[in-house]
């Protein structure tokens, strides 16, 4: 393994004597990096010296306090390029021929340390690195407004000169044919990410491309194919965003997804069902009340069967399923078909995972404090939602099985017997003032015996040397809001 060189015995000048970690506390003091950990925003189009800004805490510095360091020599400008380009964020837009060409000036070093790239070759809202607005209204698509009415608008008001028409949409009388337009910007991004592709690390860069496309015109689909078809020389990217126009177009948004799939299959994160069912109000007052499932199939099944490309299961690094709160009348029974569809997908991917280099974790939220469903339930219909765990995990188990089997498994689940009758006294106790309630303690051991389900006798290397269950995502509080 490689390590820095020690100048501290040398005749190096005095930055290069001092440890390297005292160097980068420098570097961040200088801005190169943030203290925090989030990302600075910059532009790489912007003027030389340029502001940049910190959107977590919107402190504001300018790239004159460093400059120097990457200029001064060759070491140095490798270190400091190093850390500054894998600690923030870039932000090019096309707006004229040319407007591309900083990815060409920059360094081996830079280019390989990339790791997050916004590419903004036309844009019909505001796409701008500081995502602050003084109006709430600002480049939001108001109900009864023309595209061309909010556009107007922002650049009125609020935002000039950071809005473009969508590509193909109708020339405004008096407008020359914009098809040479078009196909110089498709000729330099193409050139541009030919330039980019040999030196980006596999799996390190987050790829945003933004070019909104006018989804009425004939040859949109085309337009959006060629956007996309530079994207086929890049490495396996860390992540993938792609935006093709600002109002909703199946057509083009399968385009994005299918691209994005293909560029990385790397996290997921499925809520399952997509919507909550709406629960007639006769069934909030009664949990007795019986309701039946009222979907055909999982999200979780639905995504591995229909969204993800099958030859792009084996990238899949981490898959987070996120379940609403099982409530007894409406979470589907073992026999249920939602839950033989269940198995029979897992079954079916089974062969087609890259096991080692997975991770699962599967959650089940509560409802908020005020939702009908914390109403009391009895120690039966308390079962009903344990054995309802047990058909959502039991076939994860087989994923862990043999040679092929899933890296880690983690589970976050609710207790069943949270509600019943017998706990309401302890729920709604003092002891859930402290941080370590009977309730936490009930999820703790459901948790570790969810996980010694799935994983059997590889359960102790999950934790084994000190080793911590990466972070949850906040996709789950989003499931839970709107629940």
């Amino acid at each position: 393994m490689a390590t820095a060189p020690d100048f501290r015995k040398t005749s190096a000048p005095p930055l290069l004597r001092l440890p390297l970690a005292i160097r980068h506390q420098i570097y961040r003091r200088l801005s190169l990096a943030s203290w925090s950990g989030h990302p600075y925003n910059f532009e790489l189009d912007g003027p030389r010296p340029q502001v940049f800004w910190n959107t977590w805490s919107w402190e504001q510095h300018s790239t004159s306090d460093f400059h120097g360091l990457l200029l001064s020599c060759r070491h140095l400008h490798t270190e400091t390029a190093v850390l500054l380009y894998s600690a923030n964020r870039f932000v090019l837009r096309y707006t004229n021929p040319g407007s591309l060409q900083p990815l060409f000036a920059l360094s081996r070093t830079a280019l390989t340390s990339l790791a997050a790239l916004k590419v903004v070759l036309n844009q019909s809202s505001c796409h701008h690195p500081v995502q602050k607005y003084d109006h709430e209204d600002c480049c939001l698509y108001k109900s009864g407004w023309t595209l061309s009415a909010v556009i107007s608008t922002c650049e009125e008001r609020y935002h000039s000169c950071h809005h473009q028409l969508p590509l193909l949409s109708p020339v405004p009388e008096g407008d020359g044919d914009l098809s040479d337009t078009v196909q110089a910007l498709l000729t330099e991004w193409h050139a541009a990410a030919n330039h980019l592709s040999p030196y980006l690390t596999p799996e390190r860069l987050e790829l945003s491309l933004v070019c909104d496309i006018d989804p009425r015109h004939e040859k949109a689909v085309d337009l959006a194919k060629s956007a996309l078809k530079p994207l086929r020389l890049f490495p396996l990217l860390r992540s993938c965003h792609i935006r093709f126009c600002k109002t909703p177009d199946s057509r083009l948004r399968q385009l994005a997804q299918d691209a994005a799939l293909q560029s990385t299959v790397h996290d997921f994160t499925i809520l399952t069902p997509w919507s909550i069912p709406e629960i007639p109000y006769q069934y909030h007052i009664s949990t007795s009340a019986k309701m039946d499932y009222p979907y055909e199939r999982l999200a979780a099944s639905q995504f591995l069967r229909q969204v993800i490309p099958g030859h792009c299961i084996a990238h899949l690094r981490f898959l987070e399923l996120v379940f609403p709160p099982y409530v007894p009348y409406t979470c589907p029974e073992t026999d249920h078909p939602v839950m033989r569809d269940w198995r029979e997908t897992v079954g079916w991917r089974r062969d087609m995972i890259n096991g080692p280099a997975l991770t699962v974790r599967l959650i089940a939220i509560r409802y908020t404090s005020d939702s009908y469903s914390d109403s009391p339930i009895t120690v039966a219909e308390g079962d009903k939602v344990h054995r309802a765990y047990m058909d959502l995990l039991d076939p994860l188990k087989g994923l862990a099985e043999g040679p092929n089997g899933l890296s880690k498994f983690y589970a976050s689940l609710r207790h069943p017997w949270e509600l019943t009758f017998e706990n309401e006294n302890r729920r709604t106790g003092m002891e859930d003032f402290f941080e370590d309630s009977w309730l936490q303690a009930e999820e703790r051991a459901l948790k570790q015996k969810a996980e010694r389900h799935v994983m059997g006798d590889r359960y102790e290397s999950l934790y084994a040397n000190d080793r911590k269950e990466p972070p949850q995502s906040l996709w789950h509080h989003v499931l839970k809001r709107h629940a």
